[in-house]
């Protein structure tokens, strides 16, 4: 059986980065994408088993991104984890945001398609109990 591939969406190559240093040890394929398109262009070559995916990027938003996965017969039941630096709805408030602004991102999420949302400061842990939920839950392609 191959390990479970993995596709990495944000425009931060710092945050790819450590994501794939996370990822990587625990027996994950991954591979990235700097933006929409390039996500786009990957989901249908690799068709990975999650991707995990930025909301605000400069080409093509990652709602939009999530909307036109779904929307691909192709690409429809790959998982899609949506990150955010915003929707952290306990501890500290990110500087000029309102709870609300939160708990709208995490629900244009869920309505983009997405099959769960973290806030990018998630834990290694919680980010490898999100994954292996979402595989469980059959929310991949095989």
């Amino acid at each position: 059986m191959s390990p479970t591939r993995i596709l990495v969406v944000d425009d931060s190559p710092t945050i790819v980065e450590t994501l794939i240093r996370v990822l990587q040890p625990q027996g994950y394929e991954v591979h990235k994408a700097l933006n929409g398109k390039e996500a786009l262009v990957k989901a249908r070559m690799l068709i990975p088993d999650i991707i995990l995916l930025d909301i605000v990027m400069p080409d093509m938003s990652g709602y939009k991104v999530c909307q036109r996965l779904k929307a691909n017969p192709d690409t429809a039941k790959i998982g899609v984890i949506m990150l955010s630096a915003k929707g952290q709805l306990d501890g500290p408030q990110i500087k000029g945001q309102s709870l609300a602004d939160g708990l709208n991102d995490r629900e244009r999420a869920y309505k983009a398609g997405a099959d769960d949302f973290l806030h990018k400061s998630v834990s290694p842990e919680n980010l490898m109990k999100s994954i292996k939920n979402l595989l469980w839950l059959g929310g991949n392609n095989s």
